[in-house]
């Protein structure tokens, strides 16, 4: 069982019947059958939430970029287009922007 209070508590009670030869009553066998069912929920919202946080690209040098994009962003100096356009303004844009040159710069990685 896992470390929980409640699973530690019914591991001692559980132990205890057991030593002094008493079969486990029905009540203990549907605490840890609740225990269990909860512990496996809890477990799996855990690796739901590993799987929905996961980066979307490995590839570093579209990490890079993405960080060197946004980076502009925050100090103002993202522009749309190119350093003539205007300044980016709207944080949805920016990260537009973003996944975009990432993009680009895994595709020319990838051709050389």
């Amino acid at each position: 069982m896992a470390n929980s209070k409640s699973s530690k508590k019914l591991e001692t009670k559980v132990y205890k019947q057991m030593k002094s030869g008493e079969k486990a009553d029905e009540k203990v066998h549907k605490d840890i059958a609740k225990v269990l069912k909860h512990e496996k929920h809890e477990s799996e919202k855990k690796e739901h939430h590993s799987k929905v946080l996961k980066p979307v690209s490995k590839a570093p040098k579209a990490k890079a970029k993405v960080e060197k994009v946004m980076h502009e962003f925050k100090e103002h100096k993202l522009h749309s287009g190119s350093k003539k356009g205007p300044e980016v303004t709207n944080p949805k844009q920016a990260i537009a922007i973003a996944l975009s040159e990432s993009r680009k710069a895994v595709k020319n990685k990838k051709k050389k």
